[in-house]
């Protein structure tokens, strides 16, 4: 009798690890399946400093049943290497994102061009110059340059070869007297541009954002049209086969959306009282039929 009561709570105790085992698998296969609900994107700030990111994400999570999960920064390509995320959404080139070696290194597939990011003149106090309102970023500087204003040089790669650029095309101007280059970037070329009363370039998104935080109403800011003061953006879903967990199915309808007509269209309309003109342009169509390739980026 006793060694049957032994034996029936030894079968009891191995039937509950047995069904405990059981109710576990089943939690965690229910999790990975819910798991498989969410999209992981990881971003560089100018979408979500703008707005237009937000309002993009409302709309596809409202006609899905995925939810996107979004983490925002610079080094948003080494997340991704170290599965992360799913898909990435930056400015394409420019050595310090790294989208080239994500792709060419078999982290990503092929990158699909999603938008523009506009960047733009920051106008001091007075307008010496009297650019506001102008559309031509060359005759911009052109009057700049004879005007003699102070302009301040961005050293960020990407606005300095704009500038470069936009130099060459109004014919090399002197630089004597007016063009400073205080090897500055950015937020520190916005608090220049402020106590010297000059000139300078930076992102719409970026130099909005830094009005806000610091309150600063001496400058503001005119957005030419132009593809030299545009920077493209693309979207990059990582590689199945470096990353088999990664929600590779949800992220690819995520950037498919992002490519559709409706969706373009909603990004050349994102307007906003912080701009003076919309910040960002669609590029969608610059995609081969709008269709990601199921390839590695070998």
């Amino acid at each position: 009798m006793k060694r049957l009561t032994i034996s029936a709570f030894v079968f009891a105790i191995l039937g509950a690890v047995s069904l405990a085992e059981s109710s576990w698998a089943q939690s965690a296969t229910q999790a990975a399946q819910q798991d498989k609900t969410t999209v992981r994107l990881a971003t560089v700030r100018t979408p979500r400093d703008g707005g237009l990111l937000d309002e993009l994400i409302a709309r596809f999570e409202s006609r899905t049943d995925y939810r996107v999960e979004v983490s925002v920064g610079k080094l948003v390509y080494e997340d991704a290497k170290a599965g992360k995320v799913d898909v990435v959404l930056s400015h394409f080139g420019h050595s310090h994102l790294g989208v080239e070696p994500f792709v060419q290194e078999g982290y990503g597939l092929w990158p699909q061009a999603v938008l523009s990011s506009r960047d733009g003149f920051i106008i001091p106090k007075g307008d010496p110059a009297k650019v506001a309102g102008l559309t031509d970023p060359v005759e911009i500087l052109r009057r700049i340059a004879e005007s003699r204003s102070t302009f301040i040089a961005n050293d960020d790669e990407s606005h300095n070869y704009a500038v470069e650029t936009l130099w060459h095309a109004a014919g090399s101007p002197d630089r004597e007297g007016w063009y400073v280059d205080l090897d500055a970037k950015n937020s520190k070329v916005a608090e220049l541009a402020a106590s010297k009363n000059a000139y300078s370039v930076w992102g719409a998104t970026a130099f909005k954002d830094w009005q806000d935080k610091t309150g600063d109403t001496q400058l503001s800011m005119v957005l030419p049209d132009g593809p030299v003061m545009s920077r493209l953006m693309v979207a990059d879903v990582v590689n199945p086969e470096r990353f088999p967990e990664a929600n590779v199915e949800g992220a690819k309808a995520f950037v498919q959306f992002l490519l559709e007509p409706e969706t373009q269209a909603q990004i050349a309309a994102f307007k906003s009282d912080r701009f003076p003109a919309a910040p960002f342009l669609p590029a969608g169509r610059n995609n081969v039929d709008g269709a990601i390739s199921s390839g590695s980026g070998n």
